[in-house]
């Protein structure tokens, strides 16, 4: 774990071996496995970005990065209240969700807590 990752507070999960889950949920459960390790990587990358900017002016930002890439940085918290509001639905409308999916709702709760600050 990089430095700037602990200093936002984030902890290394430790992943459960798929090696006696059935094969098509070993399959699932190995890529939400994969997708929630690359959302944590994904939230430290936007807290240290988060960081470099924070105070910049609009205009600062534009220049920097572009208007288009200034729009997308706006949209990123939208996204991903999207994508945490989907995840919330799959396990709501589920009568028995997946542990892996509940652990990836909660990974998607900690990247929209994260970029929030």
């Amino acid at each position: 774990m990089k430095p700037s990752a602990k200093f936002t507070g984030f902890k290394t999960q430790t992943y459960v071996s798929t090696a006696a889950i059935p094969v098509q949920e070993n399959r699932d459960a190995a890529q939400l496995a994969k997708i929630e390790s690359k959302l944590a990587e994904l939230t430290a990358k936007h807290v240290r970005l988060a960081h470099a900017i924070s105070g910049w002016k609009a205009e600062k930002i534009r220049s920097n990065f572009g208007e288009s890439r200034y729009e997308e940085l706006k949209n990123v918290d939208l996204t991903i209240r999207g994508l945490e509001g989907f995840v919330n639905k799959l396990i709501r409308d589920s009568e028995q969700p997946h542990p892996y999916l509940k652990r990836l709702s909660d990974s998607v709760t900690e990247y929209r807590l994260a970029i929030s600050d």
